[in-house]
C-alpha cells in the first residue's frame, strides 16, 4: 500500500481506536464538500474513508501495519523514485506487460477485463526485477443523507438510491442500485457511515464501498450540544420572582409543559439561570443526554416612583 493511512488521518501508529475515530470525525467535518471549498476535498474524503476502513479494524490494522514493515513494499528500484506512468515503459511494450498481468490475474482465459475500465484503479509499481501491476480498490461512492431531528432522535430505516458500475466481459456495466439502510438513534451531524463492498465493482474480489454521510436538518427551536438539547428561554421580572408556565415541543415530537412557582418549590430565575431536565436530551445507545433551559429575564425599562415604594415595602 502506497497510502501512509496514519498520516491520512494526522494520528500516531501507538494511536487508540477512540483517538482513531475522534480525528476521523474532526477531519471529515473540516473536509467535507459542503463545507469545504478545496477542489481536492473529494479525494480528500475518500483517502479518509479509506484510511478510517483500515485502521479501525484490529485484524485489517494489523495486517497493514505487517505490511509497513515490510522491506519491499515500498522499493521503487535503484534508479531512485518511481518514474511517471508514461515514461515507465522504456524496454517492454505496455501491452505486453497488460497481457501478462491479465493473464496471470484471470487465469489466462478470454474473460478478462479491458484494462481501458480499470483505468483510474490500475498501479505500476517498479522495483529490481521489473514492474508489478496491482489493482486498487475503486473509490468509495459517496452519499448525502438528509434526516430530521426527530428522525435523528428515534432512528429510522431509509431507502437510499445510487449507481454503481461492474466490469463484465470487458464493458462497465452501470445498474440502479436500491436499499434500506437503518439509521440508529442519536447520530451526530455529518458522522459517517460506511456500506463495505455495496459500491464499484472492479472484480469479484475487488469490490468498492458505499460511504454515507448524514445531514440533520433542525427546524425546532431547540439545538443539540453532543447529547443534550438546549432551549432558550425569555421570561419577564414578574415571572421571574412569581412564577410562571409554558409549553414546548419536543424533538420526540412529544409537548411539554413546564410550571415553576417558588411558593411550591420552584426557582427565583436570575439572568442566565440555568434548568437541567435529566432524560429529555438525545438518545444513544444506552445514554440518554439532558434537556438545559437556559432562562433570559427581561427588566423593564422603567419603573414610576409608587412602584420602588411598593418594591421596597415587600422586599
Amino acid at each position: 500500500m502506497d497510502k501512509d493511512y496514519y498520516k491520512v488521518l494526522e494520528i500516531d501508529k501507538s494511536a487508540s481506536s477512540s483517538e482513531i475515530k475522534k480525528s476521523f470525525r474532526k477531519l471529515s467535518l473540516r473536509y467535507h464538500p459542503d463545507h469545504c471549498s478545496d477542489p481536492n476535498a473529494n479525494k480528500k474524503m475518500a483517502e479518509l474513508n479509506d484510511a478510517y476502513g483500515i485502521l479501525r479494524d484490529e485484524t485489517k490494522r494489523q495486517e497493514y501495519d505487517n505490511m509497513q514493515q515490510n522491506p519491499f513494499m515500498h522499493m521503487a528500484g535503484a534508479g531512485g523514485p518511481m518514474p511517471p506512468f508514461n515514461h515507465m515503459f522504456q524496454e517492454q511494450d505496455i501491452n505486453d506487460v497488460l497481457h501478462i498481468f491479465t493473464q496471470n490475474l484471470f487465469g489466462g482465459g478470454g474473460g478478462a477485463p479491458d484494462i481501458r475500465n480499470m483505468a483510474g484503479n490500475l498501479h505500476i509499481f517498479q522495483n529490481g526485477n521489473g514492474f508489478h501491476p496491482f489493482m486498487q480498490k475503486p473509490e468509495p461512492i459517496q452519499m448525502i443523507i438528509n434526516v430530521s431531528i426527530y428522525d435523528c432522535y428515534h432512528g429510522k430505516t431509509v431507502e437510499i438510491c445510487y449507481e454503481k458500475w461492474t466490469i463484465i466481459n470487458d464493458k462497465k456495466i452501470k445498474e440502479d442500485v436500491k436499499q434500506n439502510i437503518t439509521i440508529p438513534p442519536g447520530i451526530y451531524n455529518g458522522e459517517t457511515f460506511t456500506l463495505t463492498e455495496q459500491g464499484n465493482v472492479l472484480s469479484d474480489e475487488i469490490i468498492g464501498d458505499v460511504c454515507l454521510t448524514l445531514q440533520i436538518q433542525n427546524d425546532t427551536e431547540m439545538a443539540r450540544s453532543d447529547d443534550d438539547l438546549q432551549l432558550n428561554k425569555t421570561i419577564n421580572l414578574t415571572e421571574a420572582l412569581c412564577g410562571f408556565e409554558f409549553s414546548f415541543d419536543h424533538v420526540s415530537g412529544n409537548n411539554f409543559t413546564l410550571k415553576n412557582d417558588p411558593l411550591k418549590g420552584g426557582d427565583i430565575i436570575t439572568p442566565n439561570f440555568k434548568k437541567i431536565i435529566p432524560g429529555l436530551g438525545m438518545k444513544r445507545g444506552e445514554k440518554t443526554g439532558n434537556l438545559i433551559i437556559s432562562y433570559q429575564v427581561i427588566f423593564p425599562d422603567k419603573i414610576t416612583e409608587k412602584q420602588v415604594e411598593t418594591l421596597k415595602s415587600i422586599l
